[in-house]
């Protein structure tokens, strides 16, 4: 049984990547579609597909996707960090079928302007863990 599994939840990676006028492989490789070959990569991008994607931007799935961009221009508190958290830990608990949340952590940086994210994510068809990191805020330089 560990030959099937080993491309379970392994699939096209969004958004495509373009090098050079050609889609690009998620190791780099150019000219095919982009296939997660890396668990940990899918249940990255799976992650951050649900925090970026905001509620009622998909169609048929209104509910998907904390919308973490809302939360762009808004203090960078500890009451905030936990509506972050709260929301976090539902929409991920209820979309994602890569990983299982296992810790999420808003940490506010009030003299920066922004919060930072930390999501530890339990694979569901293998052992093992992935953590991905974000960053909200108006003084925020990526994540």
């Amino acid at each position: 049984m560990g030959e099937p599994m080993k491309n379970l939840n392994v699939g096209i990676s969004f958004p495509f990547r373009f090098s050079e006028g050609r889609v690009v492989m998620v190791g780099g490789e150019a000219g095919r579609v982009p296939m997660n070959q890396d668990l940990d990569d899918a249940a990255r991008e799976s992650a951050r597909q649900i925090l970026l994607t905001g509620k009622g931007e998909r169609v048929m799935l209104g509910q998907f996707g904390v919308g973490a961009e809302r939360y762009l221009f808004s203090p960078a508190s500890r009451l905030m960090a936990s509506f972050i958290e709260r929301d976090i830990t539902e929409q991920m608990e209820f979309w994602s079928g890569r990983a299982q949340l296992a810790e999420v952590i808003a940490a506010p940086e009030p003299a920066l302007k922004e919060i930072a994210v930390y999501l530890r994510m339990v694979h569901n068809n293998r052992s093992g863990e992935t953590s991905v990191n974000l960053t909200i805020g108006s003084g925020a330089s990526g994540g």
